[in-house]
């Protein structure tokens, strides 16, 4: 009975992890249409000079003749039952 429970645990999962590359958005570069890579993602918040609290997304384009940057902010508000 245990191992049916774990074979559709990790079915489930493997299931869950397909819809969530498929759902995965992509975003080209402006210049040259090409692919950007994910860099990574930072918190910002007012403590930084930012005027508002949120997350940057920085992505690379991989073409040599292009090596564009590009950030992408998204702000967060805060709801009053959220903690600082």
């Amino acid at each position: 009975m245990i191992f049916l429970n774990v074979k559709n645990m990790v079915l489930n999962l493997l299931a869950l992890s397909k819809i969530i590359v498929v759902e995965r958005k992509l975003m080209n570069c402006w210049h040259c249409n090409t692919e950007l890579i994910w860099g990574g993602d930072h918190d910002i918040s007012e403590e930084d000079g930012y005027s508002y609290e949120g997350i940057v997304t920085n992505l690379s384009c991989p073409n040599p003749n292009c090596n564009s940057h590009v950030d992408v902010y998204l702000p967060i508000e805060r709801t009053n039952d959220e903690p600082d």
